[in-house]
């Protein structure tokens, strides 16, 4: 919007009102609306528009959801769209998201006879080209493909996405900090980022759950969770209560789902809908693999590929946390998660998904019992343990 200046309609008693005045009038508030959207939100995807694989060859299911792009425009997709990949060659093929306006209405009789329409639809195109579009548009996936490789496929590793994978790494989440609120204190992102207003339905009391699976280890953070209920508590100045073994078929019962392991997690289908139940009502998931089992960092790399799968089940392609991510800053400031029990403090999200490679559960309970940590890491990871437990992606 370089350049761009506001410029509204000037009324006075006589002034002819006719087509073009008529259109002035409604596109000043139209751009006043983007310049909104871009100055106070920023562009990309708010919620939804999900990818998953619809059934078919090369068929993809793209969720409903909302976007802004980069012009300022709200794009609303209202019901499931199904798109058949059609490429034939080999190469990177880009689905990408646009809004387009199509003339909608009965028409209307005009000084030349049948003129236009009466309305304009805002609507959306989804396009699967060969090269990104120069006008505003939304990435949804790209896939490095080959036909003769087979099918397009999610991918098994969504960091790392092979040939003929779906690529989410370029999607833009709405929602990174913008400088005016990096210049608010603490305690004026309170009102907003803290939701000490609990889901609708719910007490005043913030509920953690520590999720029961078929995996081994599940339980191995319970007192650290306990610790971080403790901590929570004197932050926000609001009850939190620990459900201790949470069935996953149940997991709606809570707002924090925590799930751990030091082995594959064990879900069946009950767990599988428990857990997009939370996840689709605007709940979290947080889940770690622990190293400090019998498999050691095998048995949390083992975690970490079932979470992967379970990510892919529910339709979510977690993308790496980067400075300026609302999670470093729901409520302590962050530049980047902090390290804690492992070599990584990488952490991945998405809608409603966060898997933590740091091990930070361990951490709340002071490290392995062999490796005591120092009290600066326990606070840190305690510290980013409040930031997990109040963070939603926006729109929930």
């Amino acid at each position: 919007m370089q350049g761009f200046q506001l410029r509204r309609i000037n009324p006075f008693q006589g002034l002819m009102i006719d087509a073009a005045v008529w259109r002035d009038a409604h596109e000043y508030h139209r751009d006043h609306m983007r310049l909104h959207n871009l100055a106070l939100h920023g562009w990309g995807i708010v919620n939804g528009l999900g990818i998953s694989q619809e059934g078919r060859e090369n068929t993809l299911l793209i969720e409903p959801g909302i976007g802004i792009d980069p012009a300022g425009n709200f794009i609303v997709v209202v019901e499931p769209h199904v798109h058949r990949i059609e490429s034939r060659g080999a190469g990177t093929v880009y689905l990408v998201l646009q809004f387009r306006e199509v003339p909608d209405g009965p028409t209307q009789s005009g000084l030349d006879g049948v003129g236009p329409r009466t309305h304009i639809l805002e609507a959306y195109q989804v396009q699967e080209r060969d090269r990104l579009p120069k006008d505003a548009y939304l990435e949804l996936a790209r896939v490095d493909y080959d036909p003769s490789r087979g099918p397009i496929a999610l991918p098994a590793d969504p960091q790392h996405p092979g040939p003929n994978e779906l690529d989410l790494r370029f999607r833009v989440p709405l929602g990174g900090a913008t400088r005016a609120e990096e210049l608010r204190l603490p305690s004026q992102r309170r009102a907003d980022q803290l939701l000490a207003a609990p889901r609708e339905g719910r007490s005043g009391v913030l509920e953690v759950g520590l999720g029961v699976h078929a995996g081994p280890g599940w339980d191995q953070h319970l007192s650290g969770l306990r610790s971080l209920a403790h901590e929570l508590e004197a932050a926000i100045g609001r009850s939190v209560r620990t459900v201790d073994a949470l069935a996953l078929s149940e997991a709606d019962r809570a707002e924090v789902v925590y799930l751990a392991g030091h082995g594959p997690l064990g879900l069946g289908a009950p767990e599988l809908t428990g857990l997009r139940r939370l996840v689709d009502q605007g709940g979290l998931v947080v889940a770690e693999g622990c190293a400090d089992g019998p498999a050691g960092e095998a048995g949390a790399e083992e975690f970490k590929a079932s979470f992967n799968d379970l990510a892919r089940k529910l339709g979510r392609f977690p993308v790496e946390v980067k400075r300026g991510h609302p999670l470093l800053v729901a409520w302590h400031h962050f530049a980047q998660p902090p390290l804690a029990c492992r070599a990584s403090a990488r952490v991945v999200a998405d809608a409603g998904l966060v898997y933590c490679e740091a091990d930070y559960g361990c951490a709340w309970q002071g490290g392995p019992m062999d490796r005591p940590l120092s009290r600066g890491t326990i606070r840190d990871a305690l510290e980013f343990g409040v930031n997990l437990a109040l963070y939603r992606p926006a729109g929930q």
